[in-house]
């Protein structure tokens, strides 16, 4: 055997190596940002928990529920973290599964109004207008 092909056998054999060991990337969405609810995933990453299990995350945040959908439909995210009402877009033709979903009210939710602001109660917020994500979302019922 040549000294050529010694060295080209030891680099496939290194590279063999290193891929073996290498983590498997997994591409995680969040419907938006921020939210408590998605804090594990965040807290996994931070932590090493998902590295100790051979899982690269690379996590994305998008700009509501509709917009992670169109990133699992456009296959840039791999497992999409959203809300209950998300799982309706499966009868709309995203080529998605539903997994799981957290039961009960949603109790990660508030309305915030400035200090100075005249409503002090539920009653004073009635002709307000109240910023939702998006249409059809969580917090766009809770406004309901």
């Amino acid at each position: 055997m040549t000294w050529m092909s010694r060295t080209l056998l030891c680099v496939l054999a290194t590279l063999f190596a290193a891929n073996a060991d290498a983590a498997e990337k997994l591409r995680v969405g969040k419907a938006v940002p921020f939210a408590w609810t998605f804090t594990p995933l965040d807290v996994g990453i931070q932590t090493g928990i998902f590295a100790k299990h051979g899982l690269e995350i690379v996590a994305s945040a998008f700009a509501g529920d509709a917009k992670m959908q169109q990133g699992l439909t456009s296959d840039s995210i791999d497992i999409g973290i959203g809300s209950g009402p998300g799982m309706a877009f499966m009868a709309k033709g995203v080529p998605g599964k539903g997994v799981a979903a957290m039961a009960g009210v949603p109790r990660n939710m508030a309305v915030m109004v400035g200090y100075n602001s005249k409503a002090k109660t539920v009653d004073d917020l009635k002709g307000l207008k109240l910023g939702v994500t998006t249409a059809g979302s969580p917090s766009f019922g809770n406004k309901q």
